[in-house]
């Protein structure tokens, strides 16, 4: 599945609970990072313009998720993480449930 093809999934949905948010989170840091890597061994048929832009606008659909995330749940915190070689990183810190008194962090890799 291509990183479009996740983020078609996840572009509009509203989640049910943090835990799903994550995974959908996740899911798309996943395959970014699997498109990134296939396209390194293919470097011969992209520009480094045409990956740049690409990566590029991946990781505004994927700050959209996050941020619709972290309206939704009234998150705390959120962070997106871009090392080289590639690896996109998501962080969010969601307020602690009402039963618990401390907040937890969540982080997709």
């Amino acid at each position: 599945m291509s990183v479009n093809d996740v983020l078609a999934i996840y572009g509009e949905r509203d989640f049910a609970d943090e835990a799903e948010a994550l995974a959908a989170i996740a899911h798309v840091a996943i395959a970014i990072n699997e498109e990134w890597a296939s396209q390194e061994q293919e470097a011969v048929t992209w520009t480094m313009e045409d990956r740049e832009k690409r990566l590029r606008e991946w990781l505004e659909k994927l700050v959209e998720i996050v941020k619709r995330v972290v309206k939704q749940f009234a998150a705390l915190s959120y962070a997106i993480t871009v090392s080289f070689p590639l690896g996109v990183s998501a962080t969010i810190t969601f307020p602690p449930p009402p039963t618990t008194s401390t907040a937890f962090t969540a982080t997709t890799t």
